[in-house]
């Protein structure tokens, strides 16, 4: 007896893993099934991560936290029975529609990753099973804070937040500023300090993140804040108070964040810009996980409920104590050894056939709205005795799209009657069917989009192109317009908020009107994006009233570019230009844009504003023009040049709008000669000229 209890005790005891070889093999094969899928955003975020750390760099981490939330409740979520929750397969398809609807024809960075999450959503819900989704839904919804939110969106909402810093900023620096004597006051996001130097009054202007940078960070407060509700055991009202002061935290601290800067700026203005800046709101998600651990402790001692505390302690034991090796793993299939692959292998024929029939659905749709992306029609090759009548192709869309959505509803009824119901009578064999459904999936949504962006020419990544020259290339005499100030360079901080270092900041004056005209002077500015994620808003409208200006109205207007540098071939538009290659080509002689009027925070005196953008060959009038007019799918490359012109001391809008028109008609060749030859990327043939234009403007 003493022997035999020995002997036990000498030999190690041998569990088995919570999850199998072969477990760990589906979750490596759904695993890079499902990164190939969707590379081509996954790679952009990493590029959004990479170049805009500042605001999105936190987007690295969150799937870190995400997996560290599966760590801790592993046992958890393997202690709960493993079945097949044909529900996500519903959520599984319709996020890969959308994230294809998504690429075109809705080119939506944000609705592209959502797509993805949703997808992602649908697939673990598929092969783990209602149960354990009630676990895992956490992790795989919180993924959706590393995405990034679309700019008009997002600044909506940073913008509003950032005057809410700027404001309360403001009082606590008065308060402050009472006691160390100095003074503060609040212009839009901008906060002006002043103090008595030398028997002199100084007043100096601090930027709250500059005029268009939003509230830095909010969403890796959010995003904190989150992880701090539900990385420990909490109840879901704990969790929800938690969330729900994210917001109100990242104020809080940003507040706190620009009084240091404040501070900081009186002292020496430097310690306000570059490097030390960045520190101190790196700095700032320390008080941060402070103020969200203290909310945590104050919920978790709001209510101490010993009947509740004792229940949780048992389900924790009964969990620890489940065993590793019972039918809840991922391990156990229920079926023979020798049948192990027939049932997966059934499946993944069901996800081929089901994929099959969303992707004809997609492409069907995507034809009757936009035959032209597929090269030649369907009645493409036909001759004129056998092309179709103008009469059929008007109602062909309509009868396209009832017939895909008649195909994807048999589709489904085949598959589900013939191949899923029989299968999943059998609970056994419902596991290995939802994974390989799953992989069916996977591989034929890789292979049918990679097949979709082929036909349609479709470009997911769009590459840089640089500028022809330089824009300081421009001439500082243009006809009757001569330069006479431009601005100096910007502070490394600026041009983070600015997002590219290629702009021209300058002031012309006409020098055909008498110097004390107010219609004399015009400021041209100019700033050129290529190889961005995204459109940046950095428009008047948006920039102008953060720094405190008070709109007064804008509305969208039409420029006309006249002279006799114009000239019309064919129907296109060419200008002549004092800069190489001499004559330019025009989208068009005219452009819509956008007017601005506005008056300053302590005058009446009303300014205009006039901008557009030069995108990829055509004129436009917005940002969200830019992004879904401006960039045709199958573009290879993509820039956009925003052209602002402001009439500072013209309150007459209908002035304002003549003088930029007789402005950019001699400022506007010499722009376009600096960016990218559209029409050599696009390999377009342009027609010759007998008498080419390429004499300078008078």
């Amino acid at each position: 007896m003493t022997s035999t209890t020995a002997t036990s005790l000498s030999t190690p005891q041998r569990h088995e893993p919570l999850i199998s070889a072969k477990g760990w093999l589906w979750i490596a094969v759904l695993g890079g099934l499902f990164v190939l899928l969707f590379r081509n955003f996954l790679f952009f975020m990493a590029r959004v991560a990479w170049n805009e750390s500042a605001d999105w760099g936190h987007a690295m981490l969150v799937p870190v936290i995400s997996l560290y939330f599966i760590h801790i409740n592993r046992e958890r979520v393997l202690s709960r029975p493993l079945k097949a929750g044909w529900p996500g397969l519903a959520f599984m398809l319709v996020g890969l529609l959308a994230f294809a609807v998504s690429i075109f024809p809705g080119r939506n960075d944000m609705l592209q990753g959502y797509s993805m999450v949703l997808c992602l959503f649908g697939m673990v819900w598929l092969v783990v099973g209602t149960p354990r989704m009630m676990i895992l839904w956490f992790p795989v919804l919180y993924l959706v804070l590393g995405i990034k939110v679309a700019p008009k969106l997002w600044d909506h909402i940073a913008w509003k937040l950032q005057l809410i810093a700027a404001s309360l900023s403001t009082v606590l620096l008065r308060i402050i500023g009472s006691i160390l004597e100095f003074e503060a006051a609040n212009r839009g996001s901008t906060i002006e300090l002043s103090r008595w130097v030398n028997g002199r009054r100084v007043t100096e202007a601090l930027n709250v993140e500059e005029a268009c940078a939003g509230l830095r960070m909010l969403m890796a407060f959010i995003a904190l804040g989150a992880a701090v509700a539900f990385l420990a055991d909490r109840s879901w009202w704990q969790r929800a108070i938690l969330v729900a002061f994210t917001v109100p935290v990242a104020v809080a601290i940003n507040v706190g964040r620009v009084t240091v800067l404040g501070l900081l700026f009186l002292v020496d203005p430097k310690y306000a810009q570059g490097n030390f800046h960045t520190f101190i709101g790196m700095l700032m998600l320390v008080p941060a996980l402070g103020l969200f651990l203290l909310v945590g402790w104050i919920v978790d001692h709001l209510v101490i409920d010993d009947g509740v505390s004792e229940s949780r302690r048992s389900r924790h034991e009964a969990v620890r104590s489940a065993a590793p090796g019972s039918a809840s793993t991922l391990t156990r299939s229920g079926s023979t050894p020798g049948k192990a692959w027939g049932v997966p292998g059934k499946g993944a024929m069901v996800g081929v056939v089901l994929t099959l029939g969303l992707i004809g659905i997609f492409a069907l749709s995507l034809w009757s709205m936009r035959p032209e992306l597929f090269g030649n029609s369907i009645f493409g090759g036909a001759s004129e005795e056998g092309a179709a009548s103008p009469a059929i192709l008007s109602w062909l869309p309509e009868v396209l799209l009832v017939a895909s959505v008649l195909i994807g509803a048999g589709v489904w009824l085949v598959v589900y009657k013939k191949m899923i119901r029989p299968i999943a009578a059998d609970a056994r064999k419902t596991r290995g069917l939802a994974m390989g459904v799953a992989v069916g999936v996977l591989l034929t949504a890789t292979g049918g989009l990679n097949a979709v962006v082929v036909m349609t020419k479709t470009v997911l990544i769009k590459e840089p192109i640089p500028l022809r020259m330089s824009l300081s290339k421009i001439p500082s005499t243009i006809g009757p317009w001569e330069l006479v100030a431009e601005d100096p360079p910007l502070p490394p901080e600026q041009l983070e908020t600015l997002g590219t270092e290629m702009y021209i900041s300058r002031t012309y004056a006409d020098k055909s009107l008498p110097k004390d005209d107010p219609a004399s002077i015009a400021k041209l500015h100019v700033t050129y994006y290529t190889g961005k994620p995204d459109t940046a808003p950095h428009v008047p409208d948006r920039c102008y009233v953060a720094g405190g200006m008070k709109p007064v109205n804008i509305r969208e207007t039409t420029l006309h570019f006249t002279g006799p540098a114009y000239s019309s071939i064919n129907g296109l538009w060419f200008a002549a230009s004092q800069l190489p290659p001499g004559r330019v080509h025009l989208p068009s002689n005219q452009a819509s844009a956008t007017l601005f009027t506005f008056t300053g925070a302590k005058s009446t005196q009303a300014a205009n504003v006039i901008y557009f953008f030069s995108a990829n060959g055509k004129f436009l009038s917005t940002p969200e023009g830019v992004r879904l007019q401006g960039f045709d799918p199958r573009d290879r490359y993509s820039y956009y040049a925003k052209i602002e012109v402001l009439m500072p001391l013209v309150s007459d809008t209908q002035r304002a709008v003549e003088r930029v028109e007789t402005f950019l008609s001699y400022a506007l060749p010499e722009v376009q000669a600096c960016l990218p030859d559209w029409d050599k990327a696009t390999g377009k043939k342009l027609p010759t000229q007998s008498n080419p234009v390429n004499r300078p403007i008078q």
